[in-house]
């Protein structure tokens, strides 16, 4: 009885062992679907509308979040809000993307803004990598 005992426990072990290796299978994605992954942690975003043309989807200050704009179309910033306003869009913006581990930072001049955005991004525990605009080569560069 002992050894019925031991078989049934090894069988039933092994069926458990069996379950487990389906399951993290299962959970095993394609290197298609590991990429879109990546993709969706990291983000690309401009810091000002306008001023530049960006290769960014997002701003932290753009019109239809009713910033104002200037007759060329540039964001009018506020220097004395902009702080304020830009750590209260960063922690939106990360509210968007909770799943953000990595940001492009395209800036466009503005200190205030870019200070606040790393400082904010990086309180937050997203890696930040700033991008700024290369006159010589006319093409966005890591600063």
């Amino acid at each position: 009885m002992g050894r019925a005992v031991q078989t049934d426990i090894y069988i039933s072990l092994g069926l458990h062992g069996w379950f487990k290796l389906f399951n993290i299978l299962g959970r095993l994605e394609s290197a298609e679907r590991l990429k879109d992954k990546w993709t969706e942690m990291r983000k690309n975003l401009g810091t000002c509308y306008g001023r530049h043309a960006l290769p960014v989807e997002e701003f932290l200050f753009h019109p239809d979040k009713g910033d104002a704009v200037d007759e060329r179309g540039s964001v009018v910033v506020d220097v004395a809000t902009a702080p304020v306003v830009t750590a209260v869009r960063v922690v939106a913006f990360l509210a968007v993307h909770p799943e953000v581990t990595e940001v492009d930072l395209y800036y466009t001049g503005l200190t205030e803004v870019t200070v606040v955005a790393i400082r904010e991004l990086e309180k937050a525990g997203v890696r930040v990598t700033p991008y700024r605009f290369n006159r010589d080569t006319g093409d966005y560069e890591p600063y």
